[in-house]
């Protein structure tokens, strides 16, 4: 007889680019844990081009579980979890999220998962940073969700199918990526331009996403909409800070009445460097 033994430790695995984000393994098998089964609209696909995606509402991330502690002791709380008796591969989380919210969580194999919304990477963070941060992320994400809740329409520059979808046209345009977010600009004489749908709504404005370091003067870019001038901006963030700053300008609602679509168009400036854009949206 021959007796092969493959034990397994359970480890942390970081997420590229953000290493705060952790995810648990137990030898190769992924873990996660179950957060809920409220509204799950959008859960099963049908044959739509994006039915794929989840369409339910999103959860703040200052809603779901947190881990708590230095990598260290995050790595030392993991490897001590407690298997869950007569459920093989899973594991009782203990101390490793706030106990007052999340003491009762289950870790899990992630190919069992289904029917439910879970988490795989868990953003950690040390314990004396986890409440004012956690009230930071809090204000934050409210208000990317109040931002979502007025969006009509909205285009990332820079990504193939937001652009492909929005009908791009482009002269002397270039891409770039900036913290991992994407943007386009323009060279001397340059511009581009996409299609943004209404979507038959009649007190719009249009918001435009600039970079918080954008601090050269000598900036301008001129907006257009259907080809007729809009707005000529000269007036750039600049705080220094590593981030979008939104700005946002009201559309007066005879450009848009009665149209399906408008044509957004961004154009190079004579003597001036232009911005990087790096997010477009018609808000209600």
């Amino acid at each position: 007889m021959v007796e092969i033994s493959l034990p397994m430790q359970n480890t942390i695995e970081a997420l590229d680019n953000e290493p705060e984000y952790l995810a648990i393994k137990h030898g190769p098998i992924v873990l996660a844990a179950r957060t809920g089964d409220q509204d799950m609209s959008g859960l099963v696909a049908d044959d739509g081009r994006w039915s794929h995606i989840a369409h339910g509402s999103l959860v703040p991330v200052a809603e779901t579980p947190v881990m708590i502690g230095t990598r260290a002791q995050i790595e030392q709380k993991v490897s001590a979890l407690q298997p869950v008796e007569g459920k093989p591969l899973h594991f009782m989380a203990g101390d490793l999220f706030d106990q007052s919210r999340f003491g009762n969580i289950e870790l899990e194999p992630f190919f069992s998962l289904h029917d439910s919304r879970y988490a795989i990477y868990f953003l950690s963070l040390p314990e004396a940073d986890y409440q004012s941060m956690l009230d930071k992320i809090k204000a934050d994400e409210a208000a990317a969700l109040e931002l979502d809740r007025r969006t009509v329409d909205a285009i990332v520059p820079g990504e193939q199918q937001p652009e492909a979808d929005h009908k791009i046209q482009s002269q002397a345009s270039m891409t770039g990526n900036q913290d991992n977010k994407p943007y386009r600009t323009v060279r001397r004489g340059g511009s581009f331009s996409y299609d943004l749908y209404p979507d038959g709504n009649t007190n719009l404005s249009l918001s435009i996403g600039y970079w918080g370091d954008e601090n050269n003067q000598n900036r301008a870019i001129e907006i257009l909409i259907e080809d007729m001038p809009f707005i000529t901006e000269t007036d750039f963030p600049a705080n220094g800070e590593a981030g979008i700053v939104r700005k946002e300008y009201d559309v007066p609602v005879g450009f848009y009445m009665g149209k399906e679509k408008i044509r957004v168009t961004f154009r190079s400036v004579e003597g001036k460097q232009a911005p990087r854009i790096f997010d477009i949206r018609f808000l209600k």
